[in-house]
């Protein structure tokens, strides 16, 4: 090979590494169950597409899943879910009684 191909390539062996360990660190992580939205007008088979340091990866609109907690993370700040803020909300069921009666008939 040319040396800016081997170059290229080089740069190409440091991201799958990169990529790797970022993987190996997710995997490490607890778990979060999460939902990101999905639009109305978007299908069920919607996906959101995520980065971290060279790992990419999808999740799907609408639905459950648990994901590692960086991840869990990311998608909080991306939708501008804050946990704490979800928590303490009035018409949270854990913290509105009256709404938790209602909710539950």
């Amino acid at each position: 090979m040319d040396k800016i191909g081997d170059l290229i390539e080089d740069r190409r062996y440091q991201l799958r590494q990169k990529a790797l360990a970022v993987r190996r660190h997710l995997q490490s992580q607890p778990l979060i169950r999460i939902m990101v939205p999905r639009d109305a007008n978007e299908s069920k088979e919607a996906t959101q597409y995520y980065s971290i340091n060279g790992f990419s990866f999808y999740l799907r609109k609408g639905v459950y899943q648990n994901v590692p907690e960086q991840i869990a993370d990311l998608v909080s700040e991306t939708y501008g879910q804050d946990a704490e803020i979800v928590a303490s909300h009035p018409m949270n069921l854990a913290n509105n009684k009256a709404a938790a009666r209602e909710f539950s008939r």
